[in-house]
């Protein structure tokens, strides 16, 4: 099941219906749904979308990235569109989406660089996951 971050529904019409979800992670910790929402996401670089419900949590994870990444040395291809234009930003995660979905949304296309994220094609486009080079300071 997905998980939808709680202050998005303060900002958009979706309606929160009662439930009650037991979810398990890493190291055995657990949290509780009490509601969920149903969420209509599209792509913003294709023509995909779908319905999902999700478990309405206070919080998916803490800041993402935990600090500013500077990727100007990245060499970025030009001819991609990123599915998130600001990855590079620190924010909060809006939605994490379950095993389910994730294998149906990826595409063919995969590019990789020795010590650097690897870049997926996605139909909500580009995605980045993986080693951050590492800045030599000087």
């Amino acid at each position: 099941m997905p998980f939808y971050y709680r202050e998005m529904c303060t900002t958009s019409e979706t309606v929160q219906n009662q439930t009650r979800s037991s979810i398990r992670g890493i190291n055995h910790s657990s949290a509780a749904a009490t509601h969920c929402v149903s969420v209509h996401m599209r792509s913003r670089q294709t023509d995909w979308h779908d319905s999902l419900n999700c478990a309405v949590l206070p919080d998916i994870t803490g800041t993402t990235p935990a600090t500013k990444l500077d990727t100007s040395e990245w060499k970025l291809p030009t001819d991609i569109k990123l599915a998130d234009e600001t990855f590079n930003i620190p924010g909060d995660i809006d939605l994490l989406l379950g095993a389910d979905l994730f294998y149906e949304i990826l595409e063919s296309g995969r590019r990789t660089r020795p010590n650097f994220p690897v870049l997926q094609e996605t139909v909500l486009g580009w995605t980045l996951s993986g080693k951050i080079p590492v800045v030599k300071s000087q």
